[in-house]
């Protein structure tokens, strides 16, 4: 509602599409961004490996997250790469900041020596911290939670 000046009288208002429209387009840009992100460091189709004794992460500040799935495909930031590729992307990415850690998430059923090459390309990049994704069995006898 509001005041008339010329009259005094109450008018009443009708409903305001337009910034309601506009909240709305801003909640959609937002949710696609954070999709996109969500998609960029986790892919779908890899089995993580159980860990009883696993941690959740202190700390995701400069973390980069390294998919290598059953047949030993290196998949960063929603790309294939070569070691080799891989390597370039991550130097790349060192100039830029220097806080740097790399999530591997390495299917259950990829071969060791996969994983291995990323390490030893972390090691050469003089990246120390690495870590492993695994998720943990929260109720062994009948499946677990990712």
């Amino acid at each position: 509602m509001r005041v008339s000046k010329k009259s005094g009288k109450f008018e009443e208002m009708g409903f305001q599409m337009a910034p309601m429209i506009d909240v709305v387009f801003l909640l959609l840009i937002f949710f696609m961004c954070a999709s996109t992100f969500h998609d960029l460091e986790s892919r779908e189709g890899i089995d993580l490996p159980v860990a009883d004794k696993s941690k959740t992460e202190e700390t995701t500040e400069g973390r980069m997250v390294v998919n290598v799935d059953n047949a030993g495909m290196i998949t960063f930031q929603n790309y294939t790469y070569t070691p080799e590729q891989l390597g370039k992307q991550i130097s790349g990415i060192l100039e830029k900041q220097e806080i740097a850690s790399v999530l591997i998430r390495g299917d259950k059923d990829t071969d060791h020596k996969h994983v291995m090459k990323i390490m030893e390309l972390c090691a050469q990049k003089g990246i120390w911290k690495v870590w492993f994704a695994t998720y943990k069995e929260e109720n062994p006898a009948g499946g677990g939670n990712r």
